[in-house]
């Protein structure tokens, strides 16, 4: 699983960064009407097989902790733009937002500058400054 789960998206009104965190997620399962978790969550919604408040449940928790916004605002957005609105979009976002948290964002830099360094042929840069527990193996 990710990191930090997420990913900034253009929504509603403007470009948010949005995610989800194992809290969101919990808050999600025990939902008597979700009760899911986040691979069965992301499959429902690619499936059309979703309640109706696994997608607009998804952006809100989103909203809330990946833009830091207040939720009664993040409410009022899935109000306006998710219930108001263009449903379909927000099937597509609450995918994107779902599969952030399960897997590592395309533009995530964690990990990039290591593997560049090795296929270049150089050894990767050291993890931590500690001494390896197993010797080197000599010829």
């Amino acid at each position: 699983m990710s990191g930090s789960g997420k990913v900034t998206l253009d929504w509603a009104d403007g470009r948010y960064t949005v995610g989800l965190q194992i809290g969101d997620l919990v808050e999600l399962w025990e939902n008597p009407i979700i009760k899911a978790g986040p691979i069965a969550l992301y499959y429902r919604i690619k499936d059309d097989t979703c309640g109706p408040l696994d997608v607009p449940e998804v952006i809100r928790l989103a909203l809330i902790r990946g833009s830091k916004m207040d939720p009664i605002k993040a409410m009022k957005m899935v109000d306006r733009y998710y219930y108001e609105a263009n449903k379909f979009s927000g099937k597509t976002i609450a995918l994107k937002i779902v599969g952030a948290y399960l897997l590592w964002p395309e533009d995530d830099p964690v990990g990039k500058a290591q593997a560049a360094v090795e296929v270049k042929g150089h050894p990767a840069p050291p993890k931590s400054p500690s001494q390896p527990s197993t010797p080197p193996v000599s010829n």
